[in-house]
């Protein structure tokens, strides 16, 4: 379907119950025509990183991996919107790596996947995207004993 389409850029399968395995082939797909997208939204449809060892872990692993290569070869992509996939840390940090790559990426929607709830990764996702964290505005910080972090909301 997608390689019939060669003049698509925004491609948007937000919330469409996509499981991991139709979720390999589109992003294969895509992968394939990775240099013509801006924007893209596979929000609210559900990966599966619980058992390395499971069918779906590996599955969802090679959308991760396609996500990935699109990410760090499109040079045209400027809004990516990975909500609600269930990517767990080690995941995450994989597509902030990749993000950095992307030149004209503006904006990167991660809601609903835990991150809000690991202020570690925060501290790890500050690091990657070379943001120091008292250049955050006043209603962005939330200060602890050691250290300042990032929250998307309080």
């Amino acid at each position: 379907m997608l390689r019939e389409k060669r003049e698509l850029q925004y491609l948007d399968f937000n919330n469409t119950n996509l499981n991991p395995d139709l979720l390999q082939i589109l992003s294969s797909e895509m992968e394939n025509q990775c240099m013509q997208y801006r924007d893209i939204n596979l929000s609210y449809n559900e990966l599966d990183f619980r058992d390395e060892q499971s069918q779906q872990f590996k599955t969802s692993y090679v959308v991760l991996q396609n996500l990935r290569h699109i990410l760090e070869h499109n040079v045209i992509l400027n809004h990516l919107n990975l909500s609600g996939m269930k990517f767990r840390k080690n995941q995450m940090l994989e597509i902030f790596n990749s993000c950095i790559r992307s030149p004209l990426l503006m904006t990167l929607h991660l809601n609903d996947n835990g991150i809000n709830v690991d202020h570690i990764m925060f501290q790890d996702a500050l690091g990657i995207f070379k943001i120091d964290p008292n250049d955050l505005p006043p209603q962005r910080k939330i200060l602890f004993p050691d250290s300042t972090f990032f929250r998307e909301s309080i």
